[in-house]
């Protein structure tokens, strides 16, 4: 391997600073890995309106792009934590509001928005003068960046991460101007429009996404939301290198949300969490197994099969002495339905928010985590589940194929799989996780112990990432 190059990450989001999903995890915790591996990261962020009180100081230099775009300056702010430096983007005329949009949907001027973000981040990259090799974009709104420094022929490697392929920055072929690109960046095999995520596939030097078995499921049609070609044609540009989670902030025994800690010697602070959690939220009888989903409610999770007619949810709360507890936000009608059921379900506890606090609480609680996603391009509440000692249930799909163990040698196993996508899948599958706690403490905790001794901590992911900067293709 060459030299540990120094890495410039650029994102729309990244905790504590700004986050709407995993994409805000994932960012500070695989930059603070790398720091730990000795090589220097820059985080390039928008400055949001939430981000007003920051004390970050101020760089020297600016940027304009044309009228088209925005006849402000973009000025650019600094401050480091936890040995990475973040860098702001800030537009006052553009970035005044939050990350992508509100309750009536995405921004109308998304296009505008991170174009200019895509625009400012490259003139700095190329203006200021200071040493990156690597160019590390993240999702759809750094999608410009490469093509852009490819354009302006300027020497730094680019490396893009799809965290999700069917979010792809889809926008008509009048908003062209704002980009600085031409058509010809965004085209393929009569595909046109302005399309972010096709012109980062089209111009980055190296390709990854999230898990190997979603990079596989990305390549075959009906999976690759009409990427499959341009993936293809990529070759061994193109890789799965799968996320990892922070195990400092997810420990069960150093936990400051939890009342009790525990470890995989010791599984007595779990009974006592889910107690404690089961009484704050009004479910009885600690003997039942507890089952726990904390999950946006889109259709990407299920909500289909788990709420819609004949659903699994309604089914399982009726057929098996069990507990259940939803955590999440999202569709309307699934958020409705959540509200109804605890209305109606002594068994069932439904929360309609988002918490940091109770979703640790929920990990630590449950004897088993519910997961029955259409398609996963990795996840990371199996991840915390498998490090909580709660049995996760899955689809085999993208990451969760990857880091559940579904074999029934329980030397082995980690998880238990749902058999497909429709409600009687779910249904099967909780049928089987009771079987497995009718078993007794014994079989239940071997499996508990096997997920808690898996590595997923963000080390070996950093480590990947660095040896494919460095591999042979992306030095030709």
């Amino acid at each position: 391997m060459k030299k540990k190059a120094a890495v410039a990450f650029v994102s729309a989001e990244a905790a504590p600073f700004s986050q709407t999903g995993g994409l805000g995890d994932v960012i500070p915790a695989l930059a603070e890995a790398f720091v730990r591996e000795g090589v220097p990261v820059t985080v390039f962020l928008p400055f949001y309106r939430k981000n007003a009180g920051l004390k970050a100081g101020r760089l020297p230099g600016a940027f304009c792009a044309d009228e088209s775009v925005s006849a402000e300056k973009t000025f650019f702010y600094s401050l480091s934590r936890n040995g990475v430096e973040y860098i702001f983007v800030k537009s006052p005329g553009i970035f005044t509001d939050g990350e992508y949009g509100d309750g009536n949907g995405a921004y109308a001027d998304n296009c505008r928005r991170f174009s200019l973000f895509c625009r400012s981040v490259a003139g700095y990259l190329t203006e200021c003068g200071r040493p990156f090799d690597i160019v590390h974009c993240h999702d759809w709104q750094t999608g410009l960046i490469p093509a852009l420094l490819k354009r302006r022929r300027f020497p730094v490697k680019t490396v893009f991460t799809i965290h999700n392929l069917a979010y792809q920055g889809e926008f008509d072929d009048n908003f062209i101007a704002y980009t600085g690109l031409r058509k010809e960046d965004f085209s393929f095999k009569n595909r046109c429009g302005v399309n972010f995520m096709r012109a980062a596939l089209k111009a980055a030097d190296k390709i990854t996404t999230v898990s190997p078995t979603y990079a596989k499921e990305i390549l075959e049609a009906g999976n690759g939301c009409g990427m499959e070609d341009l993936l293809r044609s990529r070759g061994d540009c193109f890789c799965g290198i799968l996320n990892g989670i922070d195990v400092s902030e997810w420990n069960p025994e150093r936990d400051d949300f939890l009342p009790y800690p525990y470890s995989p010697s010791d599984f007595s602070g779990k009974s006592q969490n889910k107690a404690f959690f089961m009484e704050e939220n009004g479910l009885k009888n600690p003997q039942r197994p507890l089952f726990v989903m904390i999950s946006r409610l889109a259709r990407q999770k299920g909500i289909e099969a788990l709420y819609g007619e004949n659903g699994a949810v309604e089914r399982i709360l009726n057929q098996f002495d069990l507990n259940l507890a939803v955590i999440g936000t999202g569709e309307p009608d699934a958020e409705k339905k959540i509200r109804e059921l605890s209305e109606r379900y002594e068994n069932f506890s439904g929360t309609v928010a988002f918490s940091s606090r109770l979703s640790h609480l929920a990990e630590a609680a449950g004897d088993f985590f519910l997961m029955p996603s259409l398609y996963e391009p990795c996840g990371l509440n199996q991840l915390y589940s498998l490090r909580y000692g709660t049995i996760p249930l899955v689809t085999a799909t993208g990451g969760l194929a990857d880091t559940v163990c579904t074999d029934t040698d329980l030397s082995v196993r980690t998880g238990i799989r749902i058999p497909g996508n429709s409600a009687d899948d779910i249904v099967a599958a909780v049928a089987e996780a009771m079987r497995l706690y009718a078993d007794g403490p014994g079989a239940v905790d071997a499996v508990r112990r096997n997920g808690m001794g898996r590595d997923f901590s963000w080390r070996s992911s950093c480590l990947k990432y660095l040896t494919f900067y460095h591999s042979r293709h992306s030095e030709e």
